[in-house]
């Protein structure tokens, strides 16, 4: 994306019920990071709970963790990643030690990062990610 630009984006953007609907700058893809332009979104039992205020989460956090898109842009050094690519993605990424990761409990890791909970999610048009950090990223045509 170039610089500047700017993209709607459901945000929560103070405590209390209710979302807002607001532009918000395009994410800027760095090394390593792909840009996914977003298809598709699933609304989870997690999102109501943030909607109706009574899940604290950041000022400004756009939520939704469960979508589905294609790659827009690949940021240097991704391999294996191209252009056009389908994407799916899980709903959380644990910053946890190697030993938690290889027993699939990422959920129940201690340090965790959920996509749209603690970090920006994809009720919006595009989404940067680092592939890594996507615990069920895949390849798929979508339909």
């Amino acid at each position: 994306m170039q610089q500047g630009k700017t993209m709607m984006a459901v945000v929560k953007d103070e405590p209390g019920p209710g979302f807002a609907w607001k532009e918000v700058p395009c994410p800027e893809i760095g090394a390593g990071q792909v840009l996914v332009q977003v298809k598709a979104v699933g609304i989870c039992g997690t999102d109501i709970p943030i909607f109706d205020g009574v899940r604290s989460v950041p000022e400004g956090l756009i939520p939704g963790h469960e979508f589905a898109g294609v790659i827009a842009q690949v940021g240097q050094g991704v391999e294996g990643w191209a252009v056009a690519t389908g994407w799916l993605l899980a709903w959380s990424k644990a910053v946890a030690d190697a030993i938690t990761a290889r027993l699939a409990k990422s959920q129940c890791a201690e340090n965790i990062l959920e996509l749209g909970i603690h970090i920006h999610g994809a009720f919006t048009t595009f989404h940067c990610r680092a592939p890594e950090l996507s615990t069920s990223a895949a390849r798929q045509p979508l339909v």
